[in-house]
């Protein structure tokens, strides 16, 4: 009698313990198969994205003809220069003026962040300021860069670097003895001209739902690398519809544009 409950009482304990122990395997069994399906639904998602550029924008080398290039060669240094000293602009010499200037706010600093349409690309925290009309432009070109591609399918936004910013006459005067292309007379140093470098953009990776919280948190961190490097791959795509874009606004008079030789970048003036 005594053993036959003390059997029984084992069974017990061995099936309480069983129980949740299978319980938790088909926990972990879902939590893996689903992270699988999710996991294939993001690839797929970033694999038809990639081939939507690809099928729907024109790479440079067929879109580019030496009539659109020299049409970006029209305004060179002298044309920026007087459009600015037509409209009687200080110079900004120091970074002490620099400063004043923003906090009288004939200066603007430049903020990147998931809310703007563009990114740095080398350059440093102080040089990251335009004047407010400058900056206006700024922000015009991506929103017309992004209405361009979407006019090409249901696509996603994509961001460009921009290399250049403001350059004081002092920094200028530094970057001369390390950069044989800087020149004395810039237009980068009255904070109306900035550089677009037509070889970095970041795709925005449409985002997938997920019921899985630690996936979720993943995916968002490998969205940001990802969206650099398919930027990277269709560069050429996206410096199409660069192109496209600031002929654009300089047929309308909003801008001066000059496709450089050596720095692989598009040198804009704000008119």
């Amino acid at each position: 009698m005594t053993a036959s409950i003390f059997t029984r009482g084992k069974k017990a304990i061995i099936a309480g313990v069983l129980i949740p122990a299978t319980l938790m395997s088909a926990i972990i069994a879902y939590l893996v198969i689903n992270t699988k399906i999710q996991l294939r639904s993001y690839i797929a998602v970033l694999k038809k994205t990639e081939r939507m550029f690809i099928t729907s924008l024109p790479v440079y080398e067929d879109y580019a003809t030496p009539e659109k290039e020299k049409k970006l060669r029209i305004y060179l240094l002298e044309s920026h220069l007087k459009s600015i000293r037509d409209r009687k602009l200080p110079q900004i010499k120091t970074e002490k003026e620099k400063n004043a200037m923003s906090d009288e706010g004939t200066l603007m600093k430049l903020r990147s962040g998931n809310d703007k349409l563009y990114f740095f690309y080398n350059v440093r925290e102080e040089n990251r300021y335009l004047t407010p009309r400058a900056t206006k432009c700024l922000n015009a070109i991506g929103q017309r860069f992004n209405i361009n591609i979407k006019k090409k399918g249901d696509l996603p936004n994509v961001k460009f670097a921009v290399s250049s910013a403001l350059r004081t006459v002092e920094y200028q005067e530094s970057l001369k003895k390390k950069n044989n292309n800087a020149t004395s007379s810039s237009s980068h140093t009255y904070g109306t001209s900035f550089d677009i470098f037509y070889d970095e953009y970041m795709v925005v990776i449409p985002g997938g739902e997920t019921c899985n919280p630690a996936l979720k948190s993943a995916t968002e961190e490998m969205d940001k690398y990802l969206g650099y490097m398919m930027g990277s791959s269709l560069r050429r795509q996206f410096h199409s519809m660069m192109m496209e874009t600031l002929l654009e606004m300089q047929d309308e008079g909003l801008v001066y544009v000059t496709l450089e030789n050596n720095q692989r970048c598009f040198h804009v003036t704000v008119l």
